[in-house]
């Protein structure tokens, strides 16, 4: 194997003071650039069917937790997307400070969960995280070390989302990558038992099947063959440290408005492959969409290519634009999304408090007008995912107060509220801190 990959199948058996080691061959990242494994984009990904039931079992071990490239929440194994980590299906990885294995997953809100285990270096520990429909499990070589009530489908792997090993997608911290080894992995769309992770830990083979083909095993990778092949007949496998060919790259995206109150979208894109056409969408909500306007693509192409897209009938007060990208064999990602105010109401009309919030945190909306029936109001994030609420309602001296008490605590980041005043649509981001 040529020694300058930056990913490589260490032949090292380290041993753990107190548990079955990992033999050679197990896959080794040590956080630089190319230091990874990437299944591929959540359009392309094979067998993942699943409702309230999901597990990950695997092992892992640091080889260098102060090695300078690595990143904060180092990652080991999850489908994120690009533009936000915190957007996505599933993380194994760890806490800030890479004291702890973390765990989360996404139903209709994010939730995650960390061990008691402070990993140390050049020790193997067996992970597995299970999620059951109601309770969300972690154990560190085959005790439960935490639990946490939680109910909810798991989210659907979404078009644009990307499968990584040894780091996650987005540039944030540092890619948030991770120095040490990593084997045999194991995806379930089933709640593992704590007989089943014991047997995962010492005997895979009662789990996976001879052929890697049980029931419910969405994913297994064991690099016993020197590779990340998914011995699975999902055939999800890696790419071993190489860049991400994505069909389009995108170099700016953006949206305006003309003095004649018509909006005009422009986008250029760097580089093309097999690019059939762009679609232009709007929505008011992040949750329904509609067709603007479909652009033919240049095809292929490694010079910039500008394009532009016309909306004649914008939406009032706060929408957005997304732009999809569509192949010649028929496959959609989103490139890119805008958000776009119109005429909304002025800033001093609705105000929400506290922003940013805090978690298990009522949340407080002053209005200078009153609201004649009851509100109409959705929280959404920023994935397109409803936040449920209760929803008291005050009106005095011509003026309203709402207030709002998310029914499960909100998971950190951006969120939109949104509600109809006077046949004008409203929206207000809240950032949960």
């Amino acid at each position: 194997m040529n020694k300058s990959l930056a990913i490589f199948f260490c032949l090292l058996s380290l041993f753990n003071k107190s548990l079955i080691a990992q033999n050679e061959p197990f896959a080794h990242f040590d956080a630089s650039p190319n230091s990874y494994i990437y299944y591929g984009l959540g359009s392309t990904l094979n067998g993942y069917n699943y409702t309230n039931k999901f597990s990950i079992a695997l092992w892992a071990r640091w080889n260098d937790k102060n090695n300078s490239n690595t990143g904060n929440w180092a990652n080991i194994f999850t489908l994120t997307d690009t533009v936000d980590g915190d957007n996505g299906v599933f993380w194994i990885q760890h806490n800030e400070a890479n004291t702890a294995f973390e765990f989360a997953i996404q139903t209709n809100t994010r939730t995650f969960i960390q061990s008691t285990t402070n990993p140390q270096n050049n020790i193997w520990y067996h992970i597995a995280a299970v999620y059951n429909g109601s309770t969300m499990k972690l154990y560190i070589n085959g005790n439960e070390e935490v639990s946490v009530a939680k109910t909810g489908n798991v989210r659907q792997v979404f078009n644009s989302s990307q499968l990584f090993m040894g780091q996650w997608a987005s540039s944030a911290n540092n890619y948030r990558r991770f120095y040490g080894s990593i084997d045999e992995v194991m995806i379930f769309n089933k709640a593992l038992t704590q007989a089943e992770i014991v047997a995962a830990m010492t005997t895979p083979e009662l789990l996976t099947g001879l052929n890697y083909d049980t029931t419910n095993l969405m994913g297994y990778y064991n690099f016993d063959n020197y590779a990340a092949t998914d011995l699975t007949p999902n055939q999800n496998n890696g790419v071993i440290g190489q860049a991400v060919a994505l069909p389009v790259t995108l170099e700016s995206f953006s949206v305006e408005k003309t003095p004649s109150n018509i909006v005009e979208i422009f986008w250029v894109t760097l580089s093309e492959i097999n690019n059939d056409y762009f679609t232009v969408e709007k929505s008011s909500n992040l949750q329904n969409y509609h067709v603007v306007e479909e652009v033919l693509a240049a095809g292929n192409s490694n010079t910039k290519q500008f394009y532009k897209a016309t909306d004649k009938t914008p939406y009032q007060g706060l929408s957005f634009y997304r732009l999809l990208q569509t192949d010649f064999d028929g496959k959609t990602e989103i490139v890119g999304i805008e958000e776009f105010v119109n005429n909304s109401h002025e800033e001093f009309d609705v105000m929400i408090y506290p922003n940013p919030v805090i978690p298990n945190s009522k949340i407080i909306i002053k209005t200078s007008f009153e609201f004649q029936d009851d509100i109409n109001l959705l929280i959404s994030s920023f994935d397109g995912t409803d936040v449920y609420t209760d929803i008291t309602q005050i009106n005095y001296n011509n003026k309203s107060v709402i207030i709002l008490e998310p029914q499960q605590p909100l998971s950190k980041g951006l969120y939109l509220i949104t509600f109809e005043v006077e046949n004008k649509l409203v929206s207000k981001k809240l950032l949960v801190n």
